[in-house]
């Protein structure tokens, strides 16, 4: 059972995190356009974020940890751990945002600060696609875009929702592009 004093942390914390995902939620692809810009003649295909369910191992202790809170002495850090777990797993799902679009892949990360990783279409060599037990179950995964001629070795799209279709979408927009160059 938690205490007064659990619960006058705890409930700041979780209208925190209910903030952030109340704020940061967007209904047009419009609305979520890449800070970078786009082109001329670049349109948007697709935008994701990497979804909440990806975390579900992280969410799970996290839970457990709150429930273990009963325990003397040790409780309180338990508490804490748990929202910390649980903080963290809400700011990365948040924070990662990828696109596709007729020319390029975006990998954005924004928080605090901003990276940014992009490479047009023929620039791509590999994809590989990762999808786990549970992913199959609820439909999220992994794509990997290996690179060539960039400075970094790829573009990882990690735990995002439908991640087939996104895989199939980017060949697409890949064999597009090659016939237009």
């Amino acid at each position: 059972m938690l205490t007064a004093f659990e619960l006058l942390i705890l409930f700041p914390l979780l209208v925190v995190i209910i903030l952030i995902f109340s704020l940061t939620k967007t209904t047009s692809m419009t609305a979520h356009m890449p800070y970078i810009g786009l082109k001329e003649g670049e349109k948007l295909l697709w935008y994701g974020k990497r979804s909440l369910l990806s975390y579900l191992g992280r969410i799970i202790f996290a839970i457990i940890f709150i429930v273990l809170t009963a325990i003397p002495y040790i409780g309180f850090l338990l508490l804490i751990i748990g929202v910390l777990l649980i903080i963290t797993a809400v700011v990365g799902a948040r924070a990662n945002i990828y696109y596709v679009t007729n020319m390029r892949i975006i990998q954005e990360y924004r928080l605090f600060s901003r990276s940014i990783k992009e490479t047009t279409l023929d620039k791509i060599t590999d994809i590989v696609f990762n999808q786990g037990f549970f992913g199959r179950l609820v439909n999220f995964g992994s794509i990997h875009f290996h690179t060539a001629g960039t400075g970094f070795p790829g573009i990882d799209f990690e735990g995002i929702r439908d991640p087939l279709t996104v895989r199939g979408l980017v060949i697409n927009a890949k064999d597009e592009y090659l016939k237009q160059k």
